[in-house]
């Protein structure tokens, strides 16, 4: 992975931490369509996550971002059609898949691996090791509950 790839994945859990930290105090969608401060922070934000994602997949097109065409879509849509933007749809990104895009990212940043490198190993394995990576089940699994305690 290119330094910029890093700089890039590293933008992207830059940008969730502050999303994050903007909305520690926002305990409902009520109170979130109320504080168009709020509101306008995590809005740049995501728009920061979706241009990191577009420069991502330009300088390292061999490494898969998990959902970059959706990310890079809404970015667009907030930049280009911001007056149809449903504060629902923002309030659900932010509360139920920031935080597997989060985990996601920081694998990629401290693995190291492409998923074609991932996949070249899990298949050069013999069948009975070929456990398809633990430590990123193991990270999918805790995003998961993550996900399920936050409803």
């Amino acid at each position: 992975m290119t330094e910029k790839g890093k700089k890039y994945l590293s933008d992207i859990i830059l940008a969730i931490e502050l999303i994050e930290s903007f909305i520690s105090d926002v305990k409902s969608f009520e109170q979130y369509q109320l504080d168009l401060k709020t509101q306008s922070a995590v809005e740049r934000q995501l728009m920061i996550i979706g241009e990191a994602a577009i420069r991502f997949r330009q300088v390292c097109p061999e490494v898969s971002l998990e959902n970059s065409l959706q990310i890079a879509g809404f970015r667009n849509r907030i930049v280009h059609a911001y007056d149809s933007i449903d504060n629902s749809i923002v309030w659900v990104i932010v509360n139920r898949h920031l935080e597997s895009l989060k985990i996601h990212t920081y694998l990629l940043l401290y693995e190291g691996k492409t998923q074609s490198e991932e996949q070249k190993t899990v298949q050069a394995l013999p069948p009975s090791q070929n456990i398809h990576q633990p430590r990123r089940i193991f990270f999918y699994l805790f995003a998961f509950v993550i996900d399920s305690f936050q409803e």
